[in-house]
C-alpha cells in the first residue's frame, strides 16, 4: 500500500530534506507517467546561533527555506508550468530526529490460502512498540514474499506462507509537530506526509539500481550518519550512529574526529557483522564537497578489512548525475541527490 493516491495525474510537490547538517526545499511535478521534473530548489546550512539550540535552529532555517520556496519558487513555477499552486507537501527527515522501524509479519497456514486486502489490512492494524518521545509517522509495505518468493502484486495470490516486510517512519514528537506547525503555516494544506530518510533512498535506490541486490546506503551528515542494509533486494535494518563528518574535509586520516567517526562506521558494521553478511558494495551519499574525500578516508581506513575476502569493496560515492536520466530538472533547479531520491519517492509510492 502506498503512501500516496495511485491515480495517474502529475501533482506539484513541495518537497523537503531535513538532516542535521542543513535544510533544502525544492518544487516538482510527479506523476507516474512521466519523469519527475524539479523546477526550483534551495538549500541553507543550519547554522546555530548564539542562545539557541540545533532544533531551533533547524526550524528557523526551515522557515527562511520554505520562504523561498513561496517567494521565488512560486513566480518559477507559475513561468514553467502555469500555476503556482502547490497540491502535497512532502518533508524527509534523518537523523536525530527519526528513527526507522522495519518488521516482518509471518502467516503461515498447512494449507494453501488467498493473500486478500483484508489480511493486508490486519497485519498493517497490528501496533508497534513506539519509543518514548516519539510518533509513528508513515507506515508502508516495502516487500511481500510468498512461499519464499517476492511477489510485487501479492494480492489475489495462493500460498502457504506470507512473510510482509513493513517500515515504520518514527520521528521525535516535538519535532515532528513544530514541522508541520511551521508548514502548515506557510502552505495551508493538510496534505502532509512526513517520513524517514531511510525508507526515501532504499525505494529510489531500488528502483534505479534493480539488479544490485546486496549493498549498504551508507548517508553521512553533520552530527550523525544512517547504515541501511539491504539483502537480496530487501531492506533488512537500518543503523544510525551519533557522528557525521559533513564540514570541509581539512586534515590528515589521523585527525581525531575522523578517527572517532571511522571507529564508529567499523564498530557499527562490526555488530551488524555478526547478524548479517555484510554486502560487497557501499553506496556513499554526502555533501558534494566532502564525498569523493569521505570514499577515500574509509578505504584507506580500517574499516574494509571487516570483509574477510581478497575482493576489494566497492564504494560508490553517489551525485546527482547518476539519476539524471530517471529525473528532469528545469527552470532555476540546481542538480541536488537528495531531491532526486525524494522526486523518485514519490513516484514509486503513487505506483502502488
Amino acid at each position: 500500500m502506498g503512501l500516496f493516491s495511485s491515480k495517474n495525474t502529475a501533482r506539484t510537490y513541495a518537497l523537503f530534506d531535513i538532516d542535521s547538517a542543513s535544510v533544502g526545499g525544492a518544487i516538482a511535478r510527479i506523476g507516474t507517467s512521466d519523469l519527475p521534473t524539479i523546477y526550483f530548489t534551495a538549500r541553507s546550512p543550519i547554522q546555530v546561533r548564539e542562545h539557541e539550540d540545533s532544533q531551533d535552529a533547524m526550524l528557523r532555517t526551515l522557515a527562511e527555506v520554505s520562504e523561498q520556496l513561496i517567494s521565488q519558487g512560486g513566480p518559477t513555477l507559475r513561468k514553467e508550468t502555469g500555476s503556482g499552486h502547490i497540491d502535497k507537501v512532502i518533508a524527509s527527515i534523518g537523523a536525530p530526529w527519526q528513527l526507522t522501524n522495519i518488521r516482518i509479519e509471518a502467516i503461515e497456514e498447512k494449507k494453501q490460502f488467498v493473500f486478500t486486502d483484508s489480511i493486508l489490512s490486519e497485519i498493517l492494524r497490528r501496533e508497534i512498540e513506539v519509543p518514548e518521545g516519539y510518533i509513528k509517522s508513515t507506515q508502508s509495505v516495502i516487500a511481500t514474499l510468498l512461499n519464499g518468493y517476492e511477489t510485487p502484486k501479492p494480492v489475489g495470490k495462493k500460498a502457504i506462507r506470507a512473510d510482509v516486510y513493513i517500515l515504520s517512519s518514527l520521528i521525535d514528537k516535538v519535532i515532528a509537530k513544530n514541522i508541520e506547525k511551521a508548514l502548515r503555516k506557510t502552505y495551508h494544506t493538510h496534505a502532509l506526509t512526513l517520513t524517514a530518510f531511510a525508507s526515501v533512498s532504499f525505494s529510489a535506490f531500488r528502483n534505479v539500481y534493480p539488479h544490485e541486490k546486496d549493498f549498504i546506503l551508507l548517508d553521512v551528515t553533520g552530527e550523525s550518519t544512517t547504515i541501511a542494509f539491504i539483502q537480496k533486494g530487501l531492506l533488512i535494518d537500518v543503523v544510525t550512529v551519533a557522528h557525521g563528518r559533513q564540514d570541509e574535509a581539512q586534515g590528515s586520516p589521523n585527525n581525531t574526529e575522523e578517527q572517532i567517526w571511522i571507529d564508529s562506521i567499523k564498530n557499527a558494521l562490526q555488530t551488524a557483522g555478526v547478524a548479517h553478511t555484510l554486502p560487497p558494495t557501499i553506496f556513499l551519499l554526502a555533501n558534494p564537497d566532502v564525498r569523493e574525500y569521505l570514499r577515500t578516508l574509509i578505504n584507506s581506513s580500517t574499516i574494509p578489512s571487516l570483509w574477510l575476502t581478497d575482493d576489494p569493496l566497492r564504494i560508490i560515492a553517489v551525485s546527482a548525475s547518476h539519476f539524471s536520466q530517471f529525473v528532469r530538472s528545469r527552470g532555476v533547479a540546481e542538480a541536488d541527490l537528495y531531491f532526486s531520491l525524494l522526486a523518485l519517492f514519490v513516484r514509486n509510492e503513487q505506483k502502488k
